[in-house]
């Protein structure tokens, strides 16, 4: 949830500063590499720059995201720490958006108790829902359900945003308490009014609750008042109703728009799958893969294996599975299908 924050913190810090032209040609690039996600080159970058001792806070700090996004999360640790022990004067906002960075490493290192020590620290600040809802994340996965509960109440007090109420329900989703995580949804349904995101949301929110018609209805008012973005998840609901034709034309009315094209030939290749037309799925799959500016590589990746497991060639699928938990190692159904073709 921080990511979103990298490029212009970065950015910023580039217009500050004092050192040789070496390590500032270093910085940019490492900048520059991290916003590209080029994480190995920005780590490289951002050695020679301390190595030259320039701008260490955020040096450090960049070469910590880096590490926290490949994976190495010892590494990750050890290098927020550092920008945050190299400070020399007080910067709220840079430490604390480096904190969130290092209860994140924490957490995907298998310290959850040193997480929550983090947002502690952080809520002790200032109450933010951003920390909230991480905090009651951190708990949801340590199965202390009420302090999650408690967590994510204070979070949703403190933002309007329809995500959030989504995000906390998907936590939820699939387990006993998949209740509670609907009681969160249909609070989220107050939210909103009669715009065009508005609808939009709402339309969301009943997708989630599989109210599929209440869904449609608030989507298609949604994309009559110009939102594009609810062609797609229009066309996830016709999927759903077994409407191939219908989701088929919502996804090419989709990719008619500049926008998120990697999503309307994911949708595409979705509808293929509902037809068994899996060497259409993989063009459509590899059309997404190759379309610019793009959201949803790691949803064409997976359906891409999907199609390979559907075809009965588990080999290929397996080796696909490999590469795609080696970038995306959090997701826990694609660790359960990795499972069951190791199984194959």
């Amino acid at each position: 949830m921080r990511k979103r924050g990298i490029c212009a913190v970065c950015l910023a810090l580039l217009l500050t500063g004092c050192g040789s032209d070496s390590a500032k040609t270093a910085y940019e690039k490492g900048v520059t590499a991290l916003q590209a996600g080029e994480y190995e080159t920005a780590v490289q970058a951002m050695d020679e720059v301390i190595g030259q001792e320039y701008r260490l806070p955020e040096a450090y700090r960049i070469q910590g995201i880096a590490s926290l996004q490949l994976g190495d999360y010892p590494e990750a640790i050890a290098s927020l720490q550092r920008s945050l022990n190299a400070l020399d004067m007080s910067n709220a906002s840079f430490e604390r958006d480096t904190l969130y960075y290092l209860a994140e490493a924490r957490n995907a290192y298998g310290e959850p108790a040193r997480a929550i020590e983090i947002y502690d620290e952080l809520l002790g600040r200032e109450e933010e829902w951003q920390a909230y809802f991480l905090r009651g994340k951190t708990y949801f996965k340590l199965e202390e359900y009420e302090k999650a509960r408690e967590d994510f109440e204070r979070a949703v007090e403190n933002s309007k945003d329809t995500d959030l109420y989504i995000q906390i329900y998907q936590l939820y989703k699939g387990t006993s308490l998949e209740k509670d995580g609907t009681d969160f949804l249909e609070k989220a349904l107050q939210i909103g009014d009669e715009t065009a995101e508005g609808y939009y949301n709402r339309g969301r929110v009943y997708y989630y609750l599989q109210e599929y018609e209440k869904a449609e209805d608030e989507l298609t008012q949604a994309m009559d008042q110009g939102k594009p973005e609810a062609m797609l998840l229009l066309g996830r609901v016709y999927l759903v109703k077994k409407d191939v034709d219908g989701a088929r034309q919502m996804y090419q009315q989709a990719l008619e728009k500049e926008e998120k094209k990697d999503q309307a030939y994911n949708g595409l290749a979705l509808c293929d799958i509902a037809e068994e037309n899996y060497d259409g799925a993989l063009e459509q799959i590899q059309k997404g893969l190759q379309s610019e500016g793009g959201t949803a590589r790691q949803q064409l990746l997976y359906n891409e294996i999907i199609v390979y497991e559907r075809r009965l060639d588990f080999e290929t699928a397996r080796e696909k599975m490999e590469s795609y938990l080696a970038v995306y190692p959090d997701d826990e159904e694609a660790q359960r299908e990795a499972q069951f073709l190791e199984s194959r």
